[in-house]
């Protein structure tokens, strides 16, 4: 992890992911070493985190998510009235990490080409 980022923020989100505890250090290594600013980070960061909160809620675990996941979670949360700005893309980009981690599977389609 990048010497520079505050590890109380990534204890602090690691407490609150739920069922993503265990990913949230390589995701903002991994964050870091794609170039992005602290406060993006952070920002991310609290998006995953609801979205943790969000899968663990319903009974689903990493291996079960995928694109229809975050889109059920996205329509929820709009639904619901909250703010959605570019929600679907930061957990995209998740899913991509959880992918490179080996947490999760690649997408059907992709791995048959």
């Amino acid at each position: 992890m990048p010497e520079s980022y505050p590890s109380d923020l990534v204890a602090a989100a690691a407490a609150r992911s739920g069922s993503f505890l265990a990913y949230v250090p390589g995701y903002v290594e991994w964050l870091g070493r794609a170039g992005y600013a602290h406060a993006t980070i952070r920002w991310k960061l609290c998006l995953v985190c609801v979205f943790g909160r969000w899968v663990e809620g319903r009974g689903l675990r990493v291996r079960d998510l995928d694109e229809a996941v975050v889109t059920r979670h996205v329509r929820e949360r709009l639904d619901s009235g909250r703010r959605c700005h570019a929600v679907s893309g930061v957990l995209l980009r998740f899913l991509d990490y959880l992918r490179s981690a080996g947490a999760m599977p690649t997408p059907r389609a992709e791995a048959e080409l």
